[in-house]
């Protein structure tokens, strides 16, 4: 009985540290590369997992190739503090599900520079 309840234990102490480590869980993610910045629109289209070689292809070519699962145009960003290449990591709550998607961001964090 007594092993049992330090089993148990350990597991709730586990599983509580376990929930440390989770980052705003309010919030939705999408990590991928910026392909383009629109500031007329002050947005920026987002593609997961985009290849250095489609990087440089043309934008509606690479939309219309349906390679991609994850592409989506984000807005509620200072578009200004973008480039083309940069990988980042948009939190958001809600996405629309067209193609290219598009949802607002809560907050990005950038992970490299091209």
């Amino acid at each position: 009985m007594k092993k049992t309840k330090w089993v148990l234990v350990t597991y709730c102490l586990l599983f509580i540290l376990s929930a440390c480590n989770i980052v705003d869980s309010d919030y939705q993610q999408m990590q991928g590369v910026v392909k383009e910045v629109d500031t007329q629109n002050n947005r920026i289209l987002l593609i997961a997992e985009l290849t250095e070689g489609d990087l440089n292809k043309d934008t509606q070519e690479v939309i219309k190739s349906g390679e991609y699962r994850e592409v989506a145009w984000v807005s509620k960003i200072d578009s200004s503090k973008f480039t083309v290449g940069e990988e980042i990591i948009i939190y958001y709550e809600a996405r629309e599900d067209s193609y290219p998607g598009k949802m607002a961001a809560k907050k990005y964090e950038k992970l490299t520079s091209k």
